[in-house]
């Protein structure tokens, strides 16, 4: 049951009621992040299986829709429009098709599942999760697509980092190095990214792009959208976000971890992001995002986290 209180401070809902995998059914558990936010002062709540709505939705900052395989009904998705219109924030995270999903058949895929386990019941999700995100997506602009970004000469692999030689293509990971410029990226030089692209009408904009040579050739990964006072940031990769069992992939590579922690301080500030221009003292940095003056020493804001 939701605490129906008003929380002080940055509090996320992490929408349950639609077959999310937020308790690690597939992608893994999202322990770690919940532990670094909750060094930041994050408060957590859980929808359950209670509907959505404008009643539940007023006490939070932040919604949180990480990879739905049931639909969301148009009152909900009415509702979710009108508390991002007031002001609130809205994660939308997607999931990659399995790349053996169209080589295998469903019987044996059923099998191969039952022993060797969760990875390979992607495929199975892949399409519901993009069905389930763009019915609501796509009144912001955004549309997750039911692919896999298929690495480039810019790629990372488990077995190839573990000597077995060079990859098929179908498992050549992307290291995205293409960004907009955006708080989200501070000291971000590099991530992985385990997903599916995502395409955009003129209402959203891109944030990260893979390289022209991955396939699909400079794929979208990360876009946001403004609506109203409030804003939309939607990502095709869970793994990011998860204790995934491949801890390059998952947020226990550093670079995963901080930008992690960008996306929910940016996207739980307070207000629009103006970009501070007030010129720092010398013995100071200021933060981006909360404006916070660390010591010039600090790496990471005080407050907030953020990159700096």
């Amino acid at each position: 049951m939701i605490p129906f209180i008003i929380h002080m401070g940055k509090s996320v809902l992490f929408s349950e009621g639609h077959g999310e995998s937020i308790q690690g059914r597939i992608f893994g558990p999202i322990t770690t992040l919940y532990e670094i936010l909750k060094k930041f002062h994050y408060r957590f709540s859980y929808s359950g299986e209670i509907r959505l709505n404008r009643q539940t939705l007023r006490h939070y900052d932040l919604l949180v829709i990480y990879c739905p395989t049931s639909s969301f009904t148009q009152r909900e998705i009415s509702d979710i429009q009108s508390f991002i219109s007031l002001g609130g924030r809205l994660l939308l995270i997607g999931t990659p098709n399995n790349p053996l999903a169209s080589a295998v058949p469903a019987r044996l895929m059923r099998v191969i599942t039952k022993f060797i386990g969760n990875f390979m019941h992607i495929p199975n999700i892949a399409g519901k999760v993009a069905d389930c995100l763009n019915d609501l997506s796509r009144k912001f602009g955004i549309f997750f697509v039911s692919d896999w970004i298929r690495g480039g000469e810019n790629y990372f692999s488990p077995s190839s980092e573990s000597g077995y030689g060079n990859p098929p293509t179908r498992f050549r990971i992307p290291i995205i190095t293409h960004f907009e410029s955006h708080p989200i990226f501070k000291k971000i030089p590099r991530f992985y990214y385990q997903g599916c692209s995502l395409a955009l009408t003129k209402e959203a904009k891109p944030l990260a792009y893979s390289d022209p040579d991955t396939r699909p050739p400079k794929a979208i990964v990360m876009a946001t959208a403004q609506f109203g006072e409030g804003y939309v940031f939607a990502t095709g990769s869970p793994l990011m976000f998860s204790d995934y069992y491949v801890p390059e992939l998952g947020i226990r590579c550093p670079f995963h971890a901080q930008l992690a922690l960008n996306i929910f301080t940016w996207l739980t500030r307070k207000g629009r992001y103006e970009p501070s221009y007030e010129k720092p003292s010398l013995n100071e940095k200021v933060c981006p995002l909360c404006g916070y003056r660390n010591s010039r020493t600090q790496y990471f804001c005080e407050k907030c986290g953020n990159a700096i």
